[in-house]
């Protein structure tokens, strides 16, 4: 009996619950915490920066849902548990340094672009 397919959904499974337990999480904690940040950097358009926060957030979950989406599609099926394991943490690991990027690439766009505009 071929368990490859079994092991390799189990562990698809088990990235797909981890990763979107990070992805909302801490798209939940960069919301909340985000308006106080993007209210700062324009103090003085409080509507404007609350548009602009839901507009990150749509957009950070755009982005990252579609990496763990193109991630499950292109998933190496193996019949080890230890390089199951290693997938899903080396995949894991790549969603969380696009988490970082974007957020740095935000802080960087609101500072240099926006308060500058308004």
């Amino acid at each position: 009996m071929n368990l490859a397919p079994h092991i390799s959904l189990l562990s698809e499974l088990l990235y797909l619950f981890l990763t979107s337990l990070v992805v909302f999480k801490v798209g939940k904690i960069c919301y909340t915490n985000g308006s106080v940040y993007v209210l700062h950097f324009i103090p003085k358009h409080p509507e404007f920066c609350l548009s602009l926060n839901r507009l990150l957030l749509f957009g950070y979950y755009l982005v990252t849902n579609g990496y763990v989406l193109l991630t499950v599609l292109s998933w190496n099926y193996t019949e080890n548990i230890v390089e199951n394991a290693v997938q899903i943490l080396y995949k894991l690991s790549v969603i969380v340094l696009i988490i970082g990027a974007l957020h740095c690439i935000n802080l960087y766009w609101i500072y240099s672009f926006i308060h500058t505009l308004i």
